[in-house]
């Protein structure tokens, strides 16, 4: 899901810690043109369905705990079929681990192509995906998501 620099601009107005950092220097490039945002990171289907949402939700805690300008996204991807948010700037925020656990459980039930709601889970390298996403991925093995989940060493704590 790729923006227009002016779109990107505009994210980056919202949410001033979607602008990229170096994982060196925690600092922008002088040549920064909004070709890009750290959002960009995050697989579609998540962007689509939470991506902005869970911005809000994260500029209104860094704002609280006075952390924009050390805050800093290392990385947005998906693991083990659930959205993994690396950063550092809110270590030992509550609420932050919150926000967090919050949007990894939203994660494994939307899919990850579209953003609607997940059925299946692929084997292999596990994502959630809808019905509609599933028939398209024609060498991809599916099982149930609620069976997947009803396993218990696929549960985290609080779904036990």
């Amino acid at each position: 899901m790729q923006l227009t620099k002016d779109e990107n601009r505009k994210l980056v107005e919202k949410y001033p810690f979607l602008k990229p950092k170096s994982r060196w220097t925690g600092k922008v490039r002088e040549d920064y043109d909004y070709e890009r945002t750290e959002l960009d990171n995050m697989p579609d289907g998540w962007r689509i369905a939470f991506g902005e949402e869970m911005c809000a939700e994260l500029k209104v805690i860094i704002e609280k705990h006075g952390a924009m300008e050390e805050y800093a996204i290392l990385d947005i991807k998906e693991k083990y079929g659930e959205l993994c948010w690396y950063d550092y700037g809110l270590a030992s925020v509550q609420e932050y681990f919150d926000w967090e656990h919050k949007y990894r459980l939203k994660s494994r039930r939307t899919c990850i192509r579209c953003g609607n709601k997940a059925t299946k889970i692929s084997t292999g390298w596990i994502s959630p995906y809808c019905d509609e996403c599933a028939t398209h991925l024609k060498s991809i093995q599916f099982v149930d998501l609620e069976e997947f989940y009803s396993v218990k060493d696929h549960k985290i704590p609080e779904e036990q």
